[in-house]
């Protein structure tokens, strides 16, 4: 009788505490809102941008090694400096139009790099919902650039720049870990640019006046001899994938040039070549001085003419 009274009263004390433990979680729960979100995941560091934050700023944690600093001050030099860190520094994307007279402009009537406040990346847009081609993936934000192109001296066009660093202590992007880079671009049917191109920019075709770390000088120089692929034939090359994630959605495989379909394009450094000018030696061999990356649309030759832009770029990475 006592061993039952004593087991008796040991559940009575667990029920109890049981209870307690019940009537203190009801009671003492925090509100929803004093609950702690937990960190974004960040990025590969692979990835330059996916525009999915809707900043101007690439990825912080993209991938650097250690290299060289470079007298800036005296770009003509080309003196190297002590080694520096490759921590990426404040690298960002920026939209900008050139010539035209009155001035072109971009994405419903902003001036010559308007995009360019971190407060307002008026080229980071949603993706629309229609048409349907273009909302194939689960992005909700990409790079878009659209605007009427006028041509008045035949160098006019709309770019949208990545530069890499904006360091004058550290200005170059090492990307000689790497093979190559990718990305997802949709031109659509509309943009009748003649001449759409993806663009490296490298110490030796930069000039000073247009990014940190530029050093090409002179008129008979390769400055703007960028490094370029073309995307005029979108869709021949077998490198060039009309489906890449975005599949089944996608549709058919496209006729070139591929146009109003998303197509991932992933280009080994061998791919980008310059066109014009002194020759300055292939990309793999300025893969410590990358200064910038450059979608660019004219219509410079045959015969220039009045143009209409209408591009997306999503998903940069490196691989």
């Amino acid at each position: 009788m006592g061993r039952k009274k004593a087991l008796l009263l040991g559940w009575g004390v667990v029920l109890a505490s049981a209870l307690w433990m019940v009537q203190g979680c009801t009671t003492n729960l925090p509100p929803m809102g004093a609950v702690a979100p937990t960190a974004t995941p960040s990025l590969p560091d692979s990835v330059v941008s996916d525009f999915e934050n809707g900043k101007v700023e690439v990825n912080p944690t993209l991938r650097g090694v250690l290299n060289p600093v470079w007298n800036v001050a005296t770009p003509s030099t080309g003196q190297e400096g002590t080694e520096g860190t490759a921590t990426l520094g404040n690298g960002s994307w920026r939209a900008s139009t050139f010539g035209g007279d009155p001035p072109n402009t971009l994405n419903g009537g902003l001036s010559v790099d308007s995009c360019n406040v971190a407060t307002n990346p008026c080229f980071i847009l949603p993706i629309p919902a229609s048409p349907p081609s273009l909302a194939v993936n689960n992005s909700r934000l990409a790079a878009h650039l659209f605007g009427d192109l006028f041509i008045t001296t035949r160098y006019e066009s709309h770019q949208l720049i990545c530069m890499m660093r904006n360091s004058s202590q550290n200005p170059y992007f090492d990307a000689s870990s790497f093979s190559g880079i990718q990305f997802d671009i949709y031109i659509s049917s509309a943009d009748n640019n003649t001449v759409p191109v993806f663009q490296i920019g490298t110490d030796k075709t930069t000039p000073p006046s247009s990014g940190v770390g530029g050093l090409c000088v002179g008129p008979s120089s390769s400055c703007y001899n960028h490094y370029t692929y073309n995307l005029s034939n979108l869709g021949t090359d077998p490198m060039d994938d009309p489906f890449g994630e975005r599949a089944p959605l996608a549709g058919p495989d496209c006729s070139a040039p591929c146009r109003d379909t998303w197509v991932r394009l992933t280009l080994p450094w061998i791919r980008l070549n310059t066109t014009f000018g002194p020759y300055v030696g292939p990309l793999s061999a300025s893969l410590r001085k990358i200064v910038l990356l450059q979608f660019q649309v004219n219509n410079n030759l045959p015969n220039p003419s009045n143009n209409y832009t209408d591009f997306w770029v999503d998903n940069v990475q490196f691989y």
